[in-house]
């Protein structure tokens, strides 16, 4: 794991990201991972927009196999209107950017952002989708035993549909390798969302 401090941000990268970036060069298109990450970076940086403007600020960055985590100060608690609108600040941001590159003519990034933003609603725990359901649910006053009954039925149905989905993709003829065991791993991970993957 490296380790590294930004701007008083304490920056994480492991080995496995490392790999994983470097298998998508390899196996796949460089131009689409390079699109991918763009994306993703928006993404993150949508979060870390609205926890500005929530009066938060951030600690750690991570970068994991499978994720990017980004963690607060928790210098003061927030609400939980404040803590949805930091989950839904990624999606938020890659759908202005895929309705500004599909003005500009980008396709190929608008489908990326758009992608993504889908990826990320789904209702995995470890997503934002899954995050906001955990929110709503206590926000709506639901027992905390229902309410974790109601995230593991759909945490496991979402991994189990995007682990479909990902092996259709991947034996469809033209598939984008990279993209197809993306969506396996997230998938399994979905499934299993209760083991903390690196």
């Amino acid at each position: 794991m490296l380790h590294l401090r930004v701007l008083d941000v304490k920056v994480s990268v492991s080995f496995w990201f490392a790999a994983l970036f470097a298998g998508l060069y390899a196996v796949g298109d460089a131009e689409k991972a390079l699109v991918f990450f763009y994306a993703a970076a928006l993404h993150e940086l949508g979060h870390v927009a609205m926890m500005l403007l929530s009066g938060d600020r951030v600690s750690e960055v991570g970068f994991y196999l499978g994720r990017i985590e980004i963690k607060r100060r928790e210098s003061e608690p927030l609400g939980d209107k404040s803590l949805l609108l930091i989950y839904l600040g990624g999606i938020l941001s890659n759908l202005i950017s895929a309705a500004v590159c599909f003005s500009l003519g980008g396709r190929a990034l608008a489908v990326c952002n758009l992608m993504l933003a889908a990826f990320n609603l789904a209702p995995c725990r470890f997503f934002d989708g899954g995050r906001c359901l955990s929110l709503a649910l206590r926000m709506k006053g639901i027992d905390s035993g229902a309410a974790a009954r109601v995230e593991e039925a759909a945490s496991f149905a979402a991994g189990f549909a995007l682990s479909a989905a990902g092996v259709l993709v991947l034996t469809g003829g033209t598939a984008y390798i990279p993209f197809s065991m993306a969506l396996i791993f997230t998938g399994f991970r979905g499934c299993f969302s209760d083991c903390d993957c690196p």
